[in-house]
């Protein structure tokens, strides 16, 4: 028997059952779904989310990361689908990379950054540690993204309430997201547009955030 340091050593999905791990690993994937449903198709749906993305990205390198939006391939030349773990199922091998893949080669030139609903975040349960720090998650190893941004690198983040733990009680999300909002702009992060949709959205989370990265 192997005896393990770790729990996450143990991996986020039983390998014994390929079919299972795939159904339990896109759960909550939405952008996922885009692009299985078009991928045989001369089309690509976007929604009105994706279209205020693309009408404001730069030019250079663009990371589309841990959103398995795999149809940012089709709409985009420069862009790279990097997940934060292995996906369950090896026909998807070929759209994405994992950030171990990448080593340092993506440190400060990504131009472009794009997370829909991060399953990372959601156990990191910050902002800023999600953009700083390094760490090892259920879902594999979250690199420090704060590396690979380039100067007046674009970040396009978007997540819902359930993403963030804390006293509800006492504090308001609205509240918790100001104050991380507020040490990200201490390391450069300047807040562009802060979106809050009156309603569900499933596919992108309640909540969405451009900011504009410079370099101190």
């Amino acid at each position: 028997m192997e005896i393990i340091d770790n729990f996450f050593q143990s991996n986020s999905y039983s390998q014994a059952n390929p079919r299972a791990s795939y159904r339990i690993w896109k759960q909550g994937k939405l952008k996922y779904h885009y692009w299985l449903v078009c991928k045989h198709k001369d089309f690509q749906y976007v929604d009105v989310w994706d279209r205020v993305i693309l009408s404001k990205l730069v030019e250079g390198t663009t990371v589309v990361y841990d959103s398995a939006a795999f149809y940012y391939n089709r709409l985009l030349d420069n862009v790279l689908i990097i997940e934060n773990e292995k996906i369950p199922l090896s026909s998807l091998d070929k759209y994405y990379k994992i950030p171990v893949q990448l080593s340092e080669e993506l440190n400060g030139k990504v131009k472009n950054f794009i997370s829909f609903r991060p399953r990372c975040l959601k156990q990191m349960n910050s902002l800023f540690n999600f953009f700083t720090e390094e760490q090892l998650t259920r879902s594999g190893i979250k690199p420090a993204i704060i590396d690979w941004l380039d100067d007046g690198a674009m970040v396009f983040l978007s997540l819902g309430q359930e993403f963030l733990a804390f006293n509800r009680f006492k504090k308001t999300l609205d509240q918790i997201l100001e104050e991380e909002i507020l040490q990200l702009s201490n390391i450069g992060f300047k807040l562009l547009t802060s979106i809050k949709s009156k309603g569900d959205d499933y596919a992108n989370g309640r909540y969405k955030l451009i900011f504009q990265y410079k370099k101190h």
